[in-house]
């Protein structure tokens, strides 16, 4: 099975994207190479790491989708 990228993109890469990241690794797994990122990145919301802080998923760090370019991704969710 081929592995899939898949980038939850969104402008400040804050709250939302961060979550979604963390759901769909819950989800896929080894299965996907599962980022998210913003097109200008802020700091991540103190509510959003309260709520990461219930899941497996521990990356606080908010990311501009041009550190992204690295990868080829299958899908890009905005």
């Amino acid at each position: 099975m081929t592995v899939k990228n898949i980038l939850f993109l969104c402008v400040a890469n804050s709250a939302r994207s961060q979550l979604a990241e963390g759901i769909a690794r819950d989800l896929f797994g080894d299965k996907a190479i599962i980022e998210s990122a913003g097109s200008i990145p802020k700091v991540v919301h103190p509510l959003a790491i309260e709520a990461i802080d219930l899941t497996p998923f521990s990356r606080r760090l908010s990311i501009s989708h041009l550190d992204q370019n690295r990868l080829s991704f299958s899908f890009q969710i905005a």
